[in-house]
């Protein structure tokens, strides 16, 4: 079967042989990269759950906090004022760990610096374009329905800001392969949003990629 195959790819002529090796190569690229993904998209899937969920229950204390505070307002009695007490040092533990789910992240100060580090050890790769995406809020589900009162009583979540980097790269299959392998073999950490490749003059290749961190401040990259 095998031979009867080879012999079939024989008998085509040079440009149809040539157009079979590219749809082959361009198959195993498009192989390699769904499986390459596919450990990075749960891994910001469950960084974003436990974000949220911090989220939700740091929301939900500042409620109850409330509450208490007019309470005590009403009956200032001594249990009333240990207990506010007691919910404020529960929600700065709660906004310490929602920094700790972070803290494995490259800072947003730091990408161009990380990027360009990798580049300068990739001799293989020529940069085409690098660019800093505008800053977006992390959108997360909202915890409950809260009416009008509730909302001008209850202190919003600090916010979490999404930090966009795109890269534009040239260079042949192996060389982008390794580069790609260094980005993730990095100790700090970064989020996978895009990434495209496209054959543009065989054997070279051109990649799109866009990456970005999350940081409760509102800055630009590349400070």
């Amino acid at each position: 079967m095998i031979k009867g195959a080879l012999d079939k790819f024989d008998q085509l002529s040079r440009r149809e042989r040539l157009l079979v090796a590219i749809t082959i190569l361009v198959l195993i690229i498009a192989a390699f990269f769904v499986l390459a993904s596919e450990p990075l998209y749960k891994a910001q899937e469950s960084s974003r759950l436990q974000i949220e969920q911090a989220e939700r229950t740091i929301s939900n204390r500042e409620i109850e906090k409330n509450a208490l505070i007019q309470a005590k307002a009403a009956d200032p009695s001594l249990a009333i004022r240990k207990e506010v007490q007691s919910l404020m040092q529960q929600d700065k533990q709660l906004t310490a760990e929602l920094s700790r789910q972070s803290v494995f992240l490259t800072d947003p100060s730091q990408m161009t610096h990380v990027l360009e580090t990798v580049l300068e050890k990739s001799p293989g790769i020529t940069l085409q374009k690098l660019t800093s995406l505008p800053v977006e809020p992390l959108k997360l589900a909202a915890s409950s329905v809260q009416t009008s009162d509730e909302q001008e009583k209850t202190s919003p979540p600090a916010p979490v800001y999404q930090h966009r980097f795109e890269l534009q790269i040239r260079g042949e299959y192996q060389d982008v392969y390794d580069y790609l392998l260094r980005l993730e073999s990095l100790s700090s950490a970064f989020f996978w949003d895009v990434l495209e490749y496209r054959v543009s003059k065989h054997p070279e290749a051109e990649v799109l990629l866009r990456v970005y961190t999350l940081s409760a401040e509102e800055g630009w990259l590349g400070g």
